[in-house]
């Protein structure tokens, strides 16, 4: 598909996501954001949800970046079509962000030398990082990166809303849900650490406000 050009890459970023078109948390919309804010070179995002862009196969990119929100389940939000064109991007420098590690290992093995990813980035820490991906891959380079990211908004919006201690009625705050049992003791500790820290807390004055997550929160 895209050696048919005959051309040299173009020095730019194709950034695949998958965001589903529904109000949602704004965690993956932020992360995309990203690249094009703080990359010295163009940016062009491809939301996987809305099918492969026919001019696509006309152009092939320096680097392509495939974000983590391709990789949530499985089957991942690539269609095979999307998966051709990868494999036919040769010269293109190729990056995939991962995140929930622990599902899907030999399907995402399968998958890196499938389309030829070069760059794996990872929750995962050294050494671990190059046990479970350049022991069993063909990509060249991993790098641990922490799953989140705090967008310039955010920021804004914190700083704009912030007031001082003794004017704000709840003292705390903490983010958790509870996850499947499948997923780990790691995961369990997420709400673990909320039940113990209320009981803990319950007589020492700190005003506690125990309040469940909206859907859209919680994907």
């Amino acid at each position: 598909m895209t050696e048919a050009t005959g051309k040299d890459p173009t020095a730019a970023i194709l950034l695949l996501y998958h965001l589903e078109l529904r109000p949602n948390a704004p965690t993956v919309s932020e992360h995309v954001h990203a690249f094009e804010r703080h990359s010295r070179l163009p940016v062009i995002t491809v939301n996987t949800e809305l099918g492969f862009p026919s001019e696509l196969a006309h152009h092939e990119f320096s680097v392509i970046v495939l974000h983590y929100s391709l990789f949530g389940i499985w089957p991942y939000k690539l269609s095979e079509r999307y998966r051709s064109y990868l494999r036919a991007a040769r010269r293109s420098y190729k990056v995939a962000f991962f995140q929930d590690e622990h599902r899907y290992c030999v399907e995402r093995w399968a998958f890196i030398d499938d389309v030829g990813v070069d760059c794996v980035y990872t929750a995962l820490e050294s050494p671990y990082a190059e046990q479970f991906y350049l022991d069993r891959t063909r990509a060249t380079k991993v790098v641990t990166t922490v799953p989140g990211y705090v967008s310039e908004e955010l920021l804004q919006y914190a700083a704009a809303h912030t007031v001082p201690d003794d004017e704000r009625t709840v003292d705390v705050g903490y983010r958790a849900r509870r996850l499947p049992f499948h997923m780990g003791r790691g995961a369990q500790e997420k709400h673990w650490i909320a039940e113990g820290f209320l009981a803990r807390a319950s007589r020492s004055g700190l005003r506690i406000e125990k309040c469940p997550m909206r859907s859209a929160e919680m994907s």
